[in-house]
């Protein structure tokens, strides 16, 4: 019997760079794999699942869903094993976005470059557990992602968001983009990452892909994507990104 982990550890092995913190809640590692193109081959090259409507969610696009061993074997050989304190490992996947791609159940969350809103993916709660995105770069070529504020908050603490943007999808309901932006809504910054470079945010923070003409079916916007909990991430080296 052929298994795909030994090609995994061997194609995939990540390199002891250093977390860098952007701000309180983004961080960033460069050269995360140490031969970035074997790793990126390797990946891209694997099964792939459309995002269609039985799962349920506003994601869309095509996904390649690993199992949580390739996620453990990353942070168990680079620096997200000591600067990351009682790391969790929820999910590690493969996303392949591209522009126009369909909406799902009518949502505008759902990302394809025409206008989607931003979305987060938990809320943030005092006292416990942070959950992070965890997104490497497996273009060669640079990558954005945006991040919001919704009333002045880029933390979403509670389910206030979720009740405006049932409004406004309701509202926008079998129209392929919003007219405009609301004006509880405000782009706060975009943030750039190159080819092999990593992007870690706060999974509470309002944020979207930023997804350009240039990324089709054939040839998407490809990103390694792990989510995971954990207390605090520490030691990581300040730089002044904005």
């Amino acid at each position: 019997m052929n298994t795909l982990n030994k090609n995994f550890y061997s194609l995939c092995k990540p390199n002891l760079s250093k977390i860098v913190k952007i701000n309180n809640n983004i961080f960033t590692i460069k050269d995360f794999f140490a031969n970035f193109s074997q790793a990126k081959n390797f990946l891209k090259d694997l099964n792939k699942w459309e995002c269609d409507s039985y799962d349920f969610t506003t994601k869309s696009g095509v996904e390649s869903t690993l199992p949580l061993l390739t996620g453990w074997y990353l942070q168990d050989n680079s620096l997200l094993k000591t600067n990351i304190k009682n790391f969790n490992l929820h999910s590690i996947d493969i996303n392949f976005l591209y522009y126009g791609q369909r909406k799902k159940f009518d949502k505008l969350q759902s990302s394809n470059g025409t206008f989607d809103l931003p979305h987060h993916d938990s809320i943030d709660v005092p006292n416990e557990r942070k959950k992070y995105v965890l997104l490497i770069n497996l273009n060669d070529y640079p990558i954005s992602t945006n991040f919001w504020s919704f009333d002045g908050n880029d933390l979403m603490v509670n389910d206030s968001y979720m009740v405006f943007i049932e409004k406004i999808n309701n509202e926008y309901k079998n129209k392929k983009q919003i007219s405009k932006i609301p004006k509880t809504l405000s782009l706060d910054y975009t943030i750039t990452y190159e080819p092999n470079q990593v992007l870690i945010y706060n999974s509470s923070l309002l944020h979207n892909a930023n997804i350009e003409e240039k990324y089709t079916y054939s040839s998407p916007r490809t990103t390694l994507r792990l989510f995971f909990s954990c207390d605090s991430i520490t030691n990581a080296s300040n730089i002044n990104y904005f």
